[in-house]
């Protein structure tokens, strides 16, 4: 039974990426804003994972800057994810929560800063 669900569930997502290269209407769109954003924030996950990673073996001979390295990228990260939050809000705020284009928009800009934050830090840890 857990197989068949699993073969079920790679099927949709494999379906429901395919159909968001030539979206067609609204719920579509709807529900793409979410498989995108999420494919942007398993991304950005990876990348933030990969960046602690490569600090703690490029500072393996002071485990004391590699903590301290960390603790700041760490409340980056907490900042920029609050900044994403509230700017995601602004863009949202003249459609009515309870309407899906709200969520489609807080879904985009979430994808959009999402992206943004990956190439960022990709930039940072070239440089750090």
């Amino acid at each position: 039974m857990k197989y068949f669900l699993l073969i079920a569930l790679l099927s949709s997502s494999a379906y429901a990426g395919d159909n968001c290269k030539n979206i067609s209407n609204s719920l579509q769109e709807y529900n793409c804003s979410f498989i995108e954003k999420d494919k942007s924030t398993a991304i950005l996950n990876k990348k933030y994972q990969q960046f602690i990673d490569n600090i703690k073996q490029n500072y393996q001979a002071s485990q004391s800057l590699s903590d301290k390295l960390i603790f700041k990228l760490e409340a980056s990260q907490q900042t920029w994810q609050a900044y994403m939050t509230a700017t995601c809000k602004v863009y949202a705020f003249s459609i009515d929560e309870d309407n899906r284009n709200y969520a489609s928009t807080i879904n985009h800009c979430i994808t959009d800063l999402t992206n943004k934050r990956i190439m960022e830090l990709n930039e940072l840890m070239n440089n750090v």
